[in-house]
């Protein structure tokens, strides 16, 4: 039996081939390399071609979207601007409408108190109206009276036509002195001339009437009735243009002293008639 025993390592030799030191390499020795050449029948030069008109292509593709966004994006401000235009016209309006809105409440509110106005100026009216129905009934009244008075004064005559002038007279006279009062017992005035005793009788009668009533009337004229003697105290007739402040002066004449007295203004038929 043969054994086979292992080379000893003398006279094992192992070939190790070096590696090149790239350290070492020398710039003629990397540029004298040789290239790979192009094989002839590569098509780069037509790809290229291919490759730049595809480009120009997406080159004019790209302009005309911009020019599109520059349009669009002008078009954009333009509506834009067209838009703010009509909002600022419609705030405007708006405005416009507000303040006419306003002025009509404003008129309505003055239409509704010249209704309410006009309302009590009617319901015044109709006051007066139903006053001067009833004075009306009255003068009738005083009319019978009267023609009473003047057939028991045997004033009244065969002469119908003279009868009712005459009546109509002494109503007209009537009515006139209603606005009138009759004030008795305010002393006569010393005073030199017409002027000054006429000064002093309004001031007289101004206090008299103060007495009377807080509103203070004042009338339009008075006077003295009768001829001037400085022995002998006149009456005074005031004037007034409302026949209704003689009455309220007559109701409250209780206020007033006993040296001084206040009375209607009474036509001569109607003195005699109650005399």
């Amino acid at each position: 039996m043969s054994v086979q025993h292992s080379p000893t390592k003398k006279s094992t030799t192992i070939k190790v081939r070096s590696l090149t030191d790239l350290t070492s390499i020398t710039d003629g020795q990397a540029t004298g390399r040789k290239r790979k050449q192009p094989e002839k029948d590569c098509n780069c030069n037509l790809e290229l071609r291919e490759f730049r008109h595809e480009f120009n292509k997406m080159k004019e593709l790209l302009e005309k979207i911009i020019n599109n966004q520059e349009e669009n994006t002008e078009n954009t401000n333009k509506n834009l601007a067209e838009i703010k235009k009509e909002l600022t016209e419609v705030k405007n309006s708006t405005a416009y409408i507000t303040s006419e809105h306003n002025n009509l409440k404003k008129e309505l509110c003055q239409l509704k108190t010249q209704l309410t106005n006009g309302t009590t100026k009617i319901k015044t009216l109709e006051t007066h109206v139903d006053n001067l129905s009833s004075k009306i009934i009255a003068n009738e009244a005083e009319l019978h009276t009267l023609q009473s008075n003047l057939s028991s004064s045997n004033l009244l005559s065969d002469n119908s036509s003279d009868n009712t002038e005459t009546i109509l007279r002494e109503m007209k006279e009537r009515n006139n002195r209603m606005k009138n009062l009759i004030i008795a017992g305010i002393p006569e005035s010393s005073g030199a001339n017409r002027s000054e005793r006429r000064d002093n009788d309004l001031k007289q009668v101004l206090k008299v009437l103060s007495t009377l009533s807080d509103s203070n009337p004042k009338p339009e004229k008075i006077f003295r009735l009768g001829k001037y003697k400085p022995e002998k105290t006149r009456y005074i007739k005031a004037c007034f243009n409302d026949e209704k402040i003689p009455k309220m002066l007559l109701r409250e004449r209780s206020k007033l002293d006993k040296n001084t007295k206040i009375f209607s203004d009474q036509t001569p038929l109607q003195l005699k008639y109650y005399n």
